[in-house]
């Protein structure tokens, strides 16, 4: 049971590593923390009702499971692209002239 949720966390915690450095290099260094900070907490603030978005759906559909699963499919498409749009948009801080 202590081999299971430490992998589980392990495997969660995984998608965190990244987010902090390719969010610290979308932004300009004078902009980095209030950048990141609105980033961060309003992804975090639009997904805590994704839940009642899935359920919500799965009221209307009559019990069926693919509002929820097309849901999730959003969310990963939504990722995809910006991991995709992310990695090519990183501001180098020797390129910045002030």
């Amino acid at each position: 049971m202590i081999f299971a949720i430490t992998l589980g966390i392990a495997l969660l915690s995984t998608a965190y590593a990244v987010s902090g450095t390719l969010l610290t290099e979308l932004f300009p260094p004078r902009l980095r923390y209030s950048g990141v900070a609105l980033g961060y907490n309003i992804a975090g603030a639009l997904s805590g009702f994704l839940p009642f978005l899935a359920l919500a759906m799965l009221s209307f559909s009559d019990g069926a499971s693919w509002p929820a699963a097309a849901i999730l499919a959003v969310v990963a498409l939504i990722t995809s692209v910006g991991g995709y749009f992310g990695g090519r948009l990183k501001i180098k801080d020797m390129d910045i002239i002030e």
